[in-house]
């Protein structure tokens, strides 16, 4: 009986364990990180460094330290503008709250399979729309000639259009 001894040593075997998990770690989490470095990161620390520069004559950047920003922000214009815009904020995440989990628990318990598919289709289709679209969209709703105005004038409850584009209810 004879036995046979393997004699190739690490280095022509391949990478060990832990340097595979390594390089499994690198290709799941790397590009991901690449991406939020590049696209996220570097421009928030842009946008940081610029918030301490000075503005010339003609909106240039001027190399300039300058704190009168930060002091601006607390000015009451910029601090009502802030607070208006948390409280639509907190009103717009009450109503989708209000709405949306009594619309998924009832999905969610749906019979019919093709049904729930269907309205699960018709509540994917506005994420697939890009942004731009929907705000012309919502635009044209909410225009003077847009249907709102056009379905209450024709059933006689306004005499004239109201205007909704540019008010805290379009926002």
């Amino acid at each position: 009986m004879t036995t046979t001894v393997s004699t190739t040593t690490n280095e022509q075997a391949g990478p060990t364990l832990a340097q595979r998990h390594r390089l499994q770690l690198f290709s799941l989490v790397g590009p991901s990180t690449i991406y939020l470095l590049l696209f996220f990161v570097i421009p928030l620390v842009i946008v940081f460094i610029y918030s301490f520069l000075k503005r010339g004559v003609y909106g240039q950047l001027v190399w300039e330290f300058n704190l009168e920003n930060y002091v601006r922000v607390v000015d009451p214009l910029y601090l009502g503008i802030l607070w208006r815009s948390v409280l639509m904020a907190l009103g717009n995440t009450l109503l989708c709250l209000l709405f949306s989990y009594p619309f998924a628990y009832y999905i969610a318990r749906m019979e019919n399979v093709r049904t729930r598919n269907l309205i699960l289709v018709f509540v994917m289709i506005p994420f697939w729309t890009n942004f731009l679209i929907r705000t012309y969209a919502w635009r044209v709703i909410l225009g003077n000639d847009g249907p709102i105005n056009t379905i209450l004038m024709a059933l006689g409850i306004i005499h004239e259009p109201l205007p909704m584009l540019f008010t805290p209810f379009a926002v």
